[in-house]
């Protein structure tokens, strides 16, 4: 049970320290430093696993740092009802 624990905690810091060097855009010679804040956020979270479900981006998702932010969602038009005009003679 506790070499299951270790791999899954091994796992999940292994991902959290891909997700930081990704988000702060894939810098050289800090693997130390992300793979430590990634242990330290795995402390932090307890041993509950469904609080160390890391949120890793994946290449296809831009990173915080390059994306402009988003943009305010626009109000659209309130749907109109046609209303049918009686035709005359029936």
């Amino acid at each position: 049970m506790e070499t299951r624990m270790a791999e899954n905690e091994e796992e999940w810091v292994r991902k959290r320290a891909y997700a930081l060097w990704e988000e702060e855009g894939y810098p050289s010679g800090k693997h130390d430093d992300h793979w430590e804040r990634a242990r330290r956020e795995f402390a932090a979270f307890g041993s509950s696993p469904a609080k160390r479900t890391p949120t890793p981006r994946t290449a296809s998702s831009p990173s915080s740092k390059s994306s402009p932010p988003a943009a305010e969602p626009t109000a659209s038009k309130p749907a109109t009802k046609r209303i049918k005009k009686p035709t005359s003679g029936s």
